[in-house]
């Protein structure tokens, strides 16, 4: 496996600023754009978790990788914090796709998405969408953020609030945990 730079980055995502990680080989020739991979993590994770380590293990295999903290969560902007809405996260993936594009070194046309858990189910949609995402790959998916929260049964240790839109369609989604 080769060795890995890894850069922490920002881009805009509709004004506000997303802060991610860019992992790139750190052998491969400079005249030489290599393919790209965005990387979603679970429901409210956050870069430096499970997301953070398919990056960093796709980086190895030869891809660059972007791995982020999308708006409401660890070092990007938004408020309220921790909260878990799913069309602006969408656009923070959107945008990340647009930054990966910007960038010297990257394959425009071999973009790829990874989405492990609930990211999964956000990287189909991304793909589904978005021409320029060529692959996705998916890992232990959920695929409808909606049933989750509807059927998942409150705990303890947090407080989840579901907010309904028309025709009784789930629209965004705060999820606060208490810390200890």
């Amino acid at each position: 496996m080769q060795q890995l730079s890894k850069q922490k980055v920002s881009f805009q995502s509709e004004g506000i600023k997303v802060v991610g990680n860019l992992f790139k080989p750190q052998n491969s020739k400079k005249d030489v754009s290599l393919p790209a991979i965005l990387v979603a993590g679970a429901m409210t994770g956050v870069k430096e978790q499970v997301a953070g380590n398919y990056g960093e293990r796709i980086a190895k295999a030869g891809y660059m990788t972007l791995v982020l903290h999308h708006r409401h969560f660890g070092e990007s902007e938004g408020m309220p914090r921790q909260y878990e809405d799913p069309a602006k996260k969408m656009e923070d993936f959107k945008n990340a796709i647009s930054f990966l594009c910007s960038l010297d070194g990257v394959d425009k046309e071999r973009i790829g998405a990874c989405g492990i858990s609930m990211g999964g189910g956000y990287m189909v949609q991304l793909s589904a969408f978005d021409r320029r995402v060529k692959a996705v790959a998916i890992v232990a998916s959920g695929l409808n953020l909606g049933d989750t929260l509807h059927y998942t049964k409150p705990k303890k240790i947090g407080r989840n609030q579901v907010d309904r839109g028309p025709n009784n369609r789930h629209q965004s989604y705060h999820i606060e945990f208490l810390r200890t």
